[in-house]
């Protein structure tokens, strides 16, 4: 199975998780043209249960503290990610909200399971013969294939860490210390959960990149084929066109005689350095 590394990433692969899950790299224009709705996909799927603090909670009866991310997904947020939201991520072939909950045979551990039954329209003679029963029997021109999608913990992992990897988003596992902690953790998620209601705000976080990175010495790209690039290789070229004009002005400072003392950075190594690895 694919392993999802950061040179994978780069190179924009999609990742195969199984026979019917493969979950897609997109281009910058994909998300770009979808960015509310892309984004707000992405962060449900990636939600854990201290997000979710003050929802689990205050509607489930659910100690956040103690909840399973992975449990929490398939009972509470799976139901709710029809394919019209999925789809930009796994194409059309998953479908969480018909999925049903199932015990994995002999174990406590539940799957999500989905029966899927296609048909397809067979128009290749090569395909036609293999279907063919005896030299008198008619070729038949629909072949149907039925077949069961299941959803297990390693998936939701390999999922959730692709897509963070790929969105750079934290993983929220703060756990409270004591009461007043607790309290603290639930009343931010109510705050959380209360302003995703009332924001109407569609404003592009990726435009100002974009517009940046166009207009940008040393990037390749311009206003209509930077959409085509993958968007892991995007975002490291945003940061890493940054850090080698933050190394330029640190040098043209330090060398001019009026500016930063190099020989005091703390860093020195990585941040006179424009090729050291990136934040």
């Amino acid at each position: 199975m694919q392993v999802i590394t950061e040179n994978s990433l780069y190179r924009g692969k999609d990742i195969k998780l199984n026979d019917h899950i493969t979950i897609y790299h997109p281009t910058v224009g994909e998300v770009f043209d979808n960015e509310t709705k892309y984004m707000s996909t992405v962060f449900t799927i990636c939600a854990t249960p201290t997000d979710l603090a003050w929802q689990l909670e205050e509607y489930f009866n659910i100690d956040f503290v103690t909840a399973d991310e992975y449990e929490i997904f398939v009972k509470f947020i799976a139901p709710s990610l029809d394919n019209q939201k999925t789809k930009m991520l796994f194409g059309d072939n998953i479908d969480f909200s018909k999925m049903r909950l199932e015990k994995l045979g002999g174990t406590d551990e539940i799957v999500l399971k989905q029966h899927v039954i296609k048909q397809k329209e067979i128009t290749d003679v090569n395909q036609l013969q293999k279907f063919r029963l005896k030299r008198t029997s008619p070729y038949p021109k629909i072949l149907t294939e039925e077949y069961d999608i299941v959803f297990d913990r390693y998936i939701y992992t390999r999922i959730t860490d692709f897509l963070r990897k790929l969105f750079n988003i934290k993983k929220n596992g703060d756990k409270p210390g004591n009461k007043g902690a607790r309290k603290y953790l639930i009343d931010q998620s109510k705050e959380k959960f209360e302003n995703s209601k009332t924001n109407t705000n569609d404003k592009s976080y990726l435009l100002n990149l974009i517009s940046t990175m166009v207009n940008s010495e040393g990037f390749k790209h311009d206003e209509v084929t930077v959409f085509d690039m993958k968007y892991y290789p995007f975002m490291d070229s945003v940061k890493r066109i940054n850090k080698i004009f933050h190394t330029k002005v640190l040098y043209q400072s330090g060398y001019s005689g009026f500016g930063i003392d190099l020989s005091k950075l703390k860093n020195k190594e990585t941040e006179l350095n424009m090729m050291s690895d990136l934040d």
